[in-house]
């Protein structure tokens, strides 16, 4: 629904046919657009759609006008990496609060698929997990 709101509200700044409204329009809906993937990508989505320990409307609302606001992602619902290039990159923090993860069963999926042992999944290792796991994409 909020994307075809955030369409809607494009298709009529564009039909005023004036530039600077479009322009004002377009920047306003793309930073509501990222605010609302951002908030559900950092694990703040609402109830319906991740079940009773996601927010309540109003409270999903009030994250997104946050974010919008400037605000940053509150750092429980985040974890940083450092990548290979040496910058720090802000992730969705791994949801682990329920106890449902067992690291030591993935760190054996891990190893199952690395099959040189390199502590590195190549491409070729990449493929034949994805294919196992049923998740490789399929030609269209």
């Amino acid at each position: 629904m909020a994307e075809a709101l955030i369409g809607a509200i494009n298709a009529a700044a564009e039909a005023c046919n004036d530039p600077e409204v479009t322009q004002r329009a377009t920047k306003y809906t793309s930073t509501l657009r990222q605010a609302l993937h951002n908030t559900f990508r950092y694990g703040q989505g609402t109830r319906d759609l991740c079940g009773p320990e996601g927010l309540t409307t109003e409270g999903f609302i009030d994250v997104v006008a946050s974010t919008m606001a400037g605000n940053p992602v509150p750092e429980k619902m985040t974890r940083s990496k450092t990548g290979s290039d040496g910058k720090t990159v802000m992730q969705p923090a791994l949801n682990t609060e329920r106890g449902e993860v067992d690291f030591d069963a993935i760190k054996a999926m891990f190893a199952s698929y690395d099959l040189d042992g390199n502590g590195q999944i190549d491409a070729e290792e990449f493929s034949e997990m994805i294919v196992k796991l049923g998740v490789a994409p399929k030609k269209m």
